[in-house]
């Protein structure tokens, strides 16, 4: 039988494509493997032991295991976290390429926005709660500042006053703190496609959004995995934000 010289060729490039990661995952893999894959296990072993003051460590294998799953608030707990990564996750992600595609583009103002962008994310997750605590305050905060000029009402709103309100403002918080994040790993995997592929795609006179589409998101795949995995992670574990 003959062989296929397209799928030679979408072989070649896809191993030309890993080779250009390599750079790039080699490190999120080492970092991956060292500062979550170790400390999880490390708690996942010490979690089967009983810990009591002035007593020696107890094995318990799964007793512990058993007790929180009978928890009533540490049930609500998975509900609000699992709740959490599904809508401000794919918020990220969305909002970050976007930025990324936006920076990507020629413009004398690229330098700026990439500094722009890097604002929310340089700023410690403590201090950013508390700036985000001080915006919706109920008596003076920005928030309500703004409601009261663009609708006249002057009635506050009690942003945090409700568990559907408070998880809209803690989402919006976290989307406006990790979006850059998100953006710079992003613009980094659209700087590896090479420019010689799209201009081929414009050459055969290939829209913008089928340029994106078999073009460029395909490409940009890995990376987007790789977004994908560490804000999951980071948003099973926010408490500083809360």
């Amino acid at each position: 039988m003959g062989s296929d010289p397209g799928r030679k060729d979408r072989t070649a490039a896809s191993g030309g494509d890993l080779r250009r990661l390599l750079p790039w995952l080699i490190p999120l893999a080492l970092f991956l493997v060292v500062y979550i894959l170790l400390p999880v296990a490390g708690t996942m072993r010490s979690s089967l032991f009983r810990e009591t003051t002035f007593l020696e460590s107890r094995f318990v294998f799964l007793e512990n295991y058993v007790n929180l799953a009978q928890d009533a608030g540490f049930r609500d707990s998975v509900r609000f976290t699992l709740l959490f990564i599904l809508v401000s996750v794919p918020l990220e992600i969305g909002l970050g390429l976007a930025l990324a595609l936006v920076i990507d583009t020629p413009s004398r103002f690229r330098t700026l926005l990439r500094a722009t962008v890097l604002i929310p994310w340089a700023i410690p997750a403590v201090i950013s709660g508390r700036i985000w605590e001080l915006i919706y305050n109920y008596d003076y905060g920005l928030a309500n500042a703004l409601v009261r000029n663009l609708t006249g009402s002057p009635d506050p709103v009690n942003w945090l006053g409700t568990p559907v309100s408070a998880f809209g403002a803690l989402v919006l918080a976290d989307v406006w703190k990790t979006t850059p994040f998100v953006c710079i790993l992003l613009l980094a995997g659209l700087q590896t496609i090479h420019p010689e592929v799209l201009q081929q795609a414009r050459i055969d006179r290939a829209g913008a959004l089928y340029r994106f589409f078999r073009v460029t998101l395909p490409l940009l795949r890995p990376v987007l995995l790789v977004a994908l995995v560490f804000r999951t992670i980071d948003a099973i574990r926010i408490f500083d934000m809360a």
